[in-house]
């Protein structure tokens, strides 16, 4: 397996231990008892790099339509500063203006359909709908009762300040975002999401009438983007050890997994022992330090390193 894969150089897929979970990236090194691979998330992004025990690598992709359509994939973003127009105080006003501008929004839909494209008209209480895919081409057009909607994503690029409380907004059906609330209008919310550390930038529109709860995490936590990959400076210094003293010295945030574990162990190193174990101190779902755990750096089998880190 080591010497088959030391000679790959495009993308490939690892798949995590024995679930359905896959990583996409490219090999950086492969050293002793471990593979390094620097990560792409969905969108084609870079997000962190990963490390992978061998000897739990089970199943490889080498080659397959997803990987292939990941590299050919056409991102898009939209500016979301018409949202700032204190005239937009509904759903159905924001909309309106999704048609007048011709946007590319994604739905959510109330059967946990997602659907990506054009809001092209309102009929009565229906909304005209172009379906795009991945290569955004309109692949079909459908109508949608205004009520099937739950909410809007916009994908942008823009700039949002970032010194503002970390919320957490739950749905009555049961769905939690976490980020910034940016608008407060009288009949939605327009949000910031943060999906697991992720660099895109998403906004939410909700109807408060699908709001259950609205709270504040924290504010002492001031958790931002940080590539890690400025802090390697050669590929081959790359080692297990070299890259958990870069996560304890600039506080990343890391996932480890052993199939061993209950659950994925998330958090911030606080000490590193004897070069055998890690001083975790861990995060709930809400991003809320709970407790500080001890893990043998032996247990690794994979650990993965967002690229966000904590600024106190």
């Amino acid at each position: 397996m080591i010497e088959f894969l030391k000679n790959i150089k495009s993308k490939i897929g690892i798949y995590h231990l024995e679930d359905d979970a896959i990583s996409i990236g490219k090999i950086l090194k492969i050293s002793g008892k471990y593979l390094f691979l620097d990560s792409y998330d969905s969108n084609n992004k870079k997000e962190g790099i990963k490390v992978f025990l061998i000897s739990e690598i089970k199943r490889v992709i080498l080659k397959s339509d997803y990987i292939e359509k990941l590299e050919n994939k056409k991102n898009y973003t939209e500016s979301f500063s018409f949202l700032k127009d204190n005239k937009i105080n509904s759903f159905d006003d924001v909309c309106q203006k999704i048609i007048e501008k011709k946007c590319i929004v994604t739905l959510k839909l109330k059967n946990d359909d997602i659907e990506k494209g054009y809001l092209t008209k309102k009929i009565e209480k229906y909304y005209y709908f172009e379906i795009l895919n991945d290569e955004l081409k309109i692949i079909s057009t459908e109508i949608f009762d205004e009520h099937y909607i739950e909410e809007i994503q916009i994908d942008t690029n823009d700039k949002i300040n970032k010194n503002v409380p970390l919320n957490i907004i739950k749905l009555y059906s049961d769905n939690i975002y976490i980020g910034n609330v940016l608008f407060d209008r009288k009949e939605i919310i327009i949000f910031k999401e943060i999906v697991e550390f992720s660099e895109d930038s998403r906004i939410l529109i909700l109807k408060k009438e699908d709001i259950e709860e609205i709270s504040e995490l924290y504010k002492e936590e001031n958790i931002r983007y940080n590539s890690i990959n400025k802090y390697i400076q050669n590929i081959k210094d790359i080692t297990l050890l070299f890259l958990l003293e870069i996560c304890l010295n600039f506080k990343f945030i890391i996932f480890i997994d052993n199939k061993k574990f209950s659950e994925t162990k998330v958090g911030i190193i606080e000490k590193i022992l004897n070069n055998r174990i890690l001083e975790l101190n861990t995060l709930n779902e809400n991003y809320h330090f709970i407790e500080k755990i001890r893990i043998e750096i032996s247990e690794i089998e994979i650990l993965r390193i967002k690229n966000y880190s904590l600024f106190e």
